[in-house]
């Protein structure tokens, strides 16, 4: 058994000085929603078009479900999406993170030809 082991990388990683930033001071909001988007269609694109969409208050955006067979019609598959919203100034409000996420959604199903899964 053999292994190579290059220690100027070790060295650099130990004397890096670590990064830490505040606990946010204000709560953020989650939201779901299942997409059912043809196959060809990649997770990646989808997280493209949020991103490309530059929402201010969208902190992040996560994949948490890609589920394709019944009940999802043939060559289709839903993709499970969580956005989390948060303002640095202050606490959103309920309406203020529906409109940006209603909006979100509206976009990704005009540019995929996605539909909102309901079950």
């Amino acid at each position: 058994y053999g292994f190579g082991l290059h220690l100027e990388d070790l060295v650099d990683r130990a004397l890096a000085t670590p990064v830490f930033s505040a606990l946010p001071r204000y709560p953020d909001v989650t939201r779901d929603v299942a997409l059912i988007v043809t196959r060809d269609i990649e997770t990646q694109k989808i997280l493209s078009l949020i991103a490309d969409a530059r929402v201010d208050i969208l902190q992040a955006t996560s994949i948490f479900d890609v589920y394709q067979g019944p009940p999802i019609e043939p060559g289709k598959r839903s993709i499970g999406l969580r956005f989390r919203y948060r303002s640095l100034q202050r606490t959103l409000t309920e309406e203020e993170v529906n409109q940006v996420h209603d909006r979100l959604v509206a976009m990704l199903v005009d540019r995929t030809g996605a539909r909102v899964r309901a079950d």
